[in-house]
């Protein structure tokens, strides 16, 4: 029995493998083998049976309830060994501590299964007052000096691990001593000690350097190579010439798949080709890392020479398109480089390049969750930017170019001419647009978007105070007109701001912020994209309480604010949405969905089943300052790298990914907390009222059958309201059907 070895028997514990386990019933307490006692209680622990006489048992062998936990403890390191399972053996180690508080070996085990710095530093006290000064120099060998590890430990810790390794005259690592001195403020004794030794831990080391007490190059002297990338992480310049110095010894490391990634990230591309390309003894290609065959061909791209297409067909062959993020980067990459050499063939600019398929293609990459974090993404959207920027300017120069000639033929309407004069602006002619609207003013009276053009024109000249004019003008003309425009208003706004004489009155203000928002908000009409699924229906899900029996009844929406919603970072606190800015912190809410049968929504919305599905037809008449739109979903990396773009939409329309599950679809205001709705005909219409009805209510599967009597008197209500042309609202309830017992369906049913 003794001859079976522990690996095995620990093996069958974890399996529960108890069958192969009964020797141990016959030989636990006589067995040579000293672990059999520990594995017996451990496996009657399992299988909850009598511990007791075997806990006496241990006891008994080791002298004390103390040294009996202890060796516990070490048992259950040996069988449970997982990083998660560490906190079992470490219970066993705190207790033997409570019975025995000198014993340094339980001090060190706890220390090494909880990272308990308490312990730690007691046991290596015990251990110099004892004078065990052999195993004293192991333990200070074996903590890793990590400055994050160690972070909890105090001046007065640090001052006697000082005193313990400088007192004992111990030949160990300086590692700790050399720490020890940077938090007790001693730089030049912590200095004294890294120039003895020969390598120093790199975290240590870029402490030292982070203050300016040492040099990079003199860091990098004392660390070893492959802790390079962590001590200078973001100067790969040099990680680059220091991983050539270490491959140059022909040592194993770096590798020379390390070394074209090192070189690729110091943006050395031609050193990629050249140590891609190197000698055919040292590794064949083939055996490449994919990462290392990608990096080659981006190189080429960077540095503009035809692609390998051998080595991208086997890359295109060998990996995993949707994962790997470097090869999703290549491929953006390659459709910018398509989109540069249009560019430079001048043939599409008579398209925007937002019309252009390789650009559209481009930007939905940028919305791969597993590239934002690349290195390479914030320098690729950079560069698509910046040809989006050219490309445009080309556009509008071209079609600058093309309603200059119309203007002189003289066949231009005024729709036309305002164009002609937004497409000068985005060229920079400012004088242009000057000269054309003050002959445009000879004939005709000034608009609110002549005013403004010209506006713009004098503020991108620097002529602040005669822009502010012109837009207050504009501003004037608005108000006679009943017509609200945000953009002029923004550009009043922005002008203002820079002007040092100038100072807007509070009732002003408030009257520009009212219009502001109102016209954003209207910009954003009923369409017939929003209802995806079902022509002009949207579906919302409800508890079935007051509340909502209430506004049932009474047909209006309610719009809860920031602070009763679900999502912590719904109407999130951006930069350009505060009390001194335009834009309205105070917007409201109202949820529907496009999806009609979500198992998510029953749970999350309508009371855990127990509630209501209300399926709503929308006619597209909506009162002023409220708006509809649908919600997007994007990535929360991506909607912070962009938070200071499309501010209205990341305020209200946008949502993180997790949520798309929902197909939410928003009424949305800045005004009121309800909106009254009814199905209406012109010419008798409220414009005050959403043109909406009910046209079913789905119960919950687990709908509360008390409650069906009520549903049926608020229907009733609701159909008596009804005109003749108009349906009746149907009543479903949902079931799990036997067809598919893993989802919902729907049926009418008589209430």
């Amino acid at each position: 029995m003794s001859q079976i070895e522990d690996k095995k028997i620990i093996k069958w514990i974890r399996s529960k493998n108890y069958s192969k386990l009964t020797f141990l019933e016959k030989c636990w307490s006589s067995s040579e083998n000293e672990s059999y006692l520990g594995f017996y209680y451990f496996v009657q622990d399992l299988k909850q049976g009598d511990k007791e006489s075997i806990f006496k048992e241990i006891n008994l062998k080791f002298g004390s309830e103390a040294n009996a936990y202890l060796y516990l403890g070490n048992i259950a390191k040996l069988i449970f060994n997982r990083i998660d399972e560490q906190h079992l053996s470490a219970s066993f180690y705190r207790k033997s501590i409570q019975l025995d508080e000198k014993n340094s070996t339980t001090h060190w085990e706890l220390y090494q299964s909880s990272n308990n710095l308490a312990s730690c530093l007691e046991s290596l006290k015990l251990d110099y007052k004892n004078g065990e000064l052999e195993t004293l120099k192991n333990k200070i060998n074996d903590i890793y000096p990590n400055p994050n590890s160690l972070k909890t430990f105090s001046i007065d810790d640090w001052l006697t691990i000082k005193n313990i390794i400088i007192e004992s005259g111990i030949d160990c690592h300086k590692d700790l001593l050399i720490l020890a001195y940077l938090h007790l403020g001693n730089y030049d004794k912590g200095i004294e000690y890294i120039k003895k030794e020969e390598k120093i831990n790199a975290e240590i080391v870029k402490e030292y350097y982070n203050k300016n007490l040492i040099t990079k190059d003199y860091g990098i002297s004392k660390i070893y190579d492959w802790e390079i990338p962590n001590f200078i992480s973001e100067d790969h310049k040099r990680i680059y010439l220091e991983h050539v110095k270490e491959f140059k010894k022909g040592k194993l490391n770096p590798t020379r798949g390390v070394l074209i990634h090192s070189a690729f990230r110091a943006e050395e591309f031609h050193e990629v080709i050249f140590h891609y390309n190197g000698l055919e003894e040292d590794l064949p290609k083939i055996s490449f890392e994919i990462d290392t065959h990608i990096y080659y061909l981006l190189s080429q791209l960077y540095l503009s020479k035809d692609i390998d297409e051998n080595i991208l067909s086997y890359v295109n062959n060998k990996v995993d398109s949707e994962t790997n993020p470097l090869y999703i980067i290549m491929k953006l990459k390659i459709k910018i480089l398509q989109l540069e050499k249009l560019f430079l063939k001048g043939n599409y600019f008579n398209h925007d390049i937002s019309q252009m398929s390789l650009y559209t293609e481009a930007i939905k990459i940028l919305d791969i969750s597993v590239i934002l974090n690349h290195f390479l993404y914030d320098s690729l959207t950079r560069e698509l930017s910046s040809l989006k920027e050219k490309w445009d300017k080309s556009f509008f120069n071209n079609q600058l170019i093309k309603f200059k000639e119309k203007l002189i033929t003289g066949d231009m309407d005024d729709e036309d001419f305002f164009y002609l004069c937004f497409v000068a602006l985005e060229c920079d002619e400012c004088d242009y647009v000057i000269e054309k609207i003050t002959e445009f003013h000879k004939n005709n009276e000034p608009s609110m978007s002549s005013l403004n053009c010209l506006g713009v024109s004098y503020q991108r000249k620097g002529m602040i105070t005669e822009a502010l004019n012109l837009y207050e003008d504009a501003i004037n003309l608005m108000y006679l007109s009943g017509e609200n425009n945000h953009v002029i208003i923004r550009n009043y706004w922005d002008c203002a701001k820079k002007s040092l004489n100038f100072d807007i009155s509070d009732v002003k203000i408030k009257q520009l912020k009212e219009k502001y928002n109102t016209d954003l908000i209207n910009k954003f009409k009923w369409n017939s994209w929003i209802a995806k699924k079902y022509r002009n229906r949207l579906f919302k899900y409800s508890p079935f309480n007051i509340n909502t029996i209430d506004s049932l009844t009474n047909q209006y929406f309610y719009l809860p604010s920031k602070d009763q919603l679900n999502d912590p970072i719904e109407l999130p606190n951006l930069e350009n949405v505060h009390l001194d800015d335009l834009m309205d912190s105070n917007y409201r809410i109202c949820s529907f969905s496009n999806n009609d049968n979500s198992m998510l929504m029953w749970s999350h919305y309508a009371q855990q089943h127990q509630g209501i599905m209300v399926e709503y037809k929308f006619r597209g008449d909506f009162p002023n300052g409220f708006g509809i739109e649908s919600v997007s979903y994007t990535d929360d990396i991506k909607r912070f790298k962009e938070k200071d773009l499309y501010v209205f939409n990341q305020y209200v329309l946008t949502k993180n990914k997790e949520w798309a599950y929902e197909e939410e679809v928003r009424l949305f205001s800045n005004r009121n907390n309800t909106v009254s709705y009814e199905s209406f005909d012109y010419p008798n219409h409220d414009r005050n009222k959403i043109n909406a009805e009910i046209c079913s209510i789905t119960l919950g599967c687990q709908f509360p059958k008390g409650k069906k009597q009520l549903i049926s008197k608020l229907v009733k209500l609701i159909n008596s309201n009804k005109l003749s042309h108009e349906l009746p609202v149907l009543v479903r309830e949902a079931y799990v059907c036997s067809e598919n017992i893993f989802s919902l369906k729907y049926r009418i049913i008589e209430v």
